[in-house]
């Protein structure tokens, strides 16, 4: 059975993105306030499907993240999120890669540094171009708009044929 990577980006994915909560440039967070909040269906997700195993009990998937965040902030995330990220196999974030979304080196860091192959990903992420540019190197993707596609669309990419 091949080995099926699941790709998730962050911001837009996984966190939702509020800098300012409530209405007015003046209610916005306070420096050093984290404007990043786990998108609860999504964290759910990842869970599950880190403990997804097929009959033989092998995993279904790897986990992984590719996301355009600066190093301090992909620090900051993980300590506050640490069971989150405890369900990725790798991250690959531009801060550490020092290439960006859609520049294909990102996601030929991510292929290359977890030894996965490209027909064997699945990437979820909420920009179009982002998704664009891994389906052009050979990925499967899904353009992320809710948490109920994702799960329909994600199931559909899984039991097909690699």
């Amino acid at each position: 059975m091949p080995r099926l990577a699941v790709i998730f980006d962050l911001g837009g994915v996984l966190f939702s993105y509020n800098p300012c909560p409530t209405v007015g440039a003046a209610l916005c967070l306070p420096v050093g306030q984290n404007p990043f909040t786990p998108i609860d269906s999504n964290v759910r997700l990842v869970r599950q499907l880190s403990q997804a195993q097929d009959i033989t009990g092998q995993r279904l998937a790897e986990l992984y993240v590719l996301s355009n965040f600066s190093l301090h902030a992909y620090t900051r995330l993980r300590q506050q999120h640490q069971e989150l990220f405890d369900f990725f196999d790798g991250v690959a974030v531009s801060g550490l890669t020092r290439h960006v979304k859609p520049d294909p080196r990102a996601y030929h860091w991510l292929l290359n540094e977890y030894g996965l192959r490209v027909n064997e990903c699945i990437f979820i992420d909420d920009t179009a171009d982002y998704v664009n540019t891994a389906q052009l190197i050979g990925m499967r993707g899904i353009i992320y708009s809710d948490s109920v596609n994702l799960e329909h669309e994600l199931q559909a990419l899984m039991v097909k044929p690699f």
